[in-house]
This record gives structure tokens, C-alpha cells and sequence, in this order.
């Protein structure tokens, strides 16, 4: 009778294991993968971009592909808008994920600037490229630094991005870290256009302006375009005014290397902000897991996308974040050993 029982619990036990239960201590083998034992079953998501064209739209359809990749099926219903709404977007919990500059996330985190209230329901996931500061004008204009273009005042046509973006609101807080207002410069007969890099490009190339200012890649297509035809030199900051702009509003001072630009003679301090995946604080765990781990385990497609993601690393994905990372990130860098 014993030799029968016993024969019984043997075949149970295999039956069991054939059928993917467990017998205590052991580990489920479902969803074995080559990282370990993970839930792939696909996500349903929402994220806001920008504005439908540009790399944060490039950078999107590349995660939602990466997401694919790892988990079949899965759909991420990409919207456009832009720096400012997609920050109160999220934190209103109207997406789950969405594309922000470290900057104005910085800010509206901790109620600066023009956020006055904080926008604390914002969580990091994964940082992806800097956008640099950078401040062209036409050689012929014979200004090579802002201190001496606030020195010598010179009447100037030029371009800040549109109005409320990331340019403008960047371009504001460093002419104030010099004492000065966009009031003050037009005053002197400046004319500051606020057009998008397309527009800015083609009025520099028709000579309706000097020159503009951005917070974009180095190098700067738009930049680079217009120095085939025109003699372009990049503005030089003052470092303590660098430092002040990166303290006080979340950026951080970084060099622009010589070899960017065929007309830089030297490397050039400036700040930059860094675009990033951030998350509703309510956004589940595991959708920010899944998401993550398909970036990470596909770094290579991404970083075919474009040319600003193309030294992208693990380390480089938990860097620089100026707001709390969301929980389902931190497991992630936790269980490979980043961050």
C-alpha cells in the first residue's frame, strides 16, 4: 500500500511540472526568457510626444517598436504636445508616460518659475540625449560672446523659438542671469522672432534674420545647413553665468567639443537639458518595467533612430534625473545592476 501511495505522489509531482505548476521552493518556468522568469504579456499605454514631426516623434515610434519587440501585440497611443502640457498632462494623469526636458521637469516638480503649483505626480523612467544651448549669429554681425553683445548693443534680428517652448523660456532665463529682459533688448532696436527652426532657417537664408538661438542637438542641422552659404559664429556664455542658469533652473554645464562645427576654433562652455521618458507616479509598476526593460534590450535599434541617441548606454539611461524615479524604473537599473 505505501509502494502504491508513494507511486502516486511521483507521478503527481511530474504532472505538475509538465502542466508549468510549481512544487513549493521552486520557481515557475512561464515566460522563461534569457533574463529570467518575466510576465509577456502585452502592454496598453498612452504617451505624449511633441508635435508630430522631429526626433521626440522619432523617439516614440522607436519605443512603442522596442515595446513590440519583447512583448508581442502590445499598443502605445502616441499623441502629440509639447514641453509645457505634457508636464501637466501627466501630472493630471491624462497619459501614462510622456516625453519632457529635465529642465522645465525640474521646475514644475518643485513649483519654480512658472509652475506655481508643484507638479509632484512626475516620475523619471530613462534619459535619452542633451539638447545644448547654442546662440548662432552671422560672422559679418562681428559679435562673438553675450557679454559683448550686451556691451555693444547692437540692433539684431533673430529667432527664440516659438512662444512658451523650451528656446524662449531657456533664452529668458539666461539674458536675466546677465541683467537684462527681452524688454530691455528690444529697447535697442533688437526684433526677436519666435519661429520654429524650420522658419528661423529659411528667413537666415533669405537674410530676413541674423541669426537664433536653441536648446537642440550639437551639431544643429538648421546650423549646420546655413554655414554651407553663410559665415556663422557660435556665441561664447560666461561660465559663472552658465553656472548660475544650471543651479537655479535645472540644467547642467556641459562643453560643446570644436570638432561639432567646422567654424568653432575652440570647445564651448554651455548648459544643456536632457530629454527624457518620464511616468505618472500612478502609472503601474510593471508597465514601466516592461517598457524600460524593451528600451534597454533593444539599445541598438534605438540607437539607429538618430544621431543624438547613438552613444546611448545603460548608464546613460539612469542618468541626470531631476525629479523621484518611478519604483518600476528603479527594479529595473536594481536588477542589472545600473544606477
Amino acid at each position: 500500500m505505501k509502494r502504491i501511495v508513494l507511486n502516486l505522489v511521483v507521478i503527481v509531482v511530474f504532472l505538475m511540472s509538465l502542466s508549468g505548476c510549481y512544487v513549493a521552493g521552486e520557481e515557475s518556468k512561464v515566460s522563461e526568457t534569457k533574463t529570467g522568469n518575466y510576465d509577456m504579456s502585452p502592454v496598453v499605454t498612452t504617451l505624449l510626444e511633441g508635435n508630430g514631426t522631429g526626433l521626440w516623434y522619432m523617439l516614440s515610434n522607436g519605443i512603442s517598436e522596442c515595446l513590440n519587440k519583447n512583448y508581442k501585440n502590445s499598443i502605445i497611443n502616441i499623441t502629440p504636445g509639447n514641453s509645457n502640457s505634457n508636464i501637466l498632462r501627466l501630472n493630471e494623469n491624462q497619459s501614462e508616460f510622456a516625453l519632457l526636458h529635465s529642465n522645465l521637469a525640474h521646475s514644475a516638480y518643485n513649483g519654480l518659475g512658472a509652475y506655481e503649483e508643484k507638479q509632484e505626480n512626475l516620475r523619471a523612467v530613462a534619459t535619452f540625449y542633451p539638447s545644448y544651448a547654442q546662440f548662432f549669429l552671422l560672422e559679418s554681425k562681428g559679435i562673438s560672446s553675450l557679454e559683448q553683445l550686451f556691451e555693444e548693443k547692437p540692433k539684431l534680428r533673430f529667432s527664440i523659438g516659438s512662444a512658451g517652448g523650451t528656446f524662449e523660456t531657456a533664452f529668458i532665463q539666461l539674458i536675466d542671469a546677465y541683467g537684462y529682459t527681452i524688454e530691455d533688448m528690444e529697447s535697442w532696436g533688437c526684433r526677436i522672432e519666435r519661429k520654429s527652426q524650420s522658419d528661423a532657417s529659411k528667413m537666415l537664408s533669405d537674410g530676413a534674420l541674423d541669426g537664433f538661438f536653441v536648446v537642440a542637438s550639437a551639431p544643429n542641422p538648421t546650423a549646420v545647413e546655413n554655414s554651407v552659404n553663410k559665415d556663422l559664429v557660435l556665441l561664447k556664455m560666461d561660465t559663472g553665468k552658465i553656472k548660475y542658469v544650471s543651479e537655479e533652473y535645472g540644467y547642467s554645464q556641459t562643453v560643446i567639443s570644436k570638432d561639432v562645427y567646422d567654424f568653432l576654433d575652440e570647445d564651448l562652455t554651455t548648459f544643456a537639458t536632457f530629454s527624457f521618458l518620464a511616468a505618472s507616479a500612478d502609472t503601474p509598476d510593471e508597465k514601466v518595467y516592461k517598457i524600460l526593460r524593451s528600451i534597454s534590450e533593444n539599445l541598438e535599434y534605438l540607437k539607429a533612430i538618430h544621431a543624438s541617441l547613438d552613444t546611448l548606454t545603460l548608464e546613460y539611461l539612469a542618468s541626470y534625473q531631476t525629479i523621484p524615479m518611478h519604483p518600476g524604473a528603479e527594479k529595473y537599473f536594481k536588477e542589472i545592476s545600473v544606477k
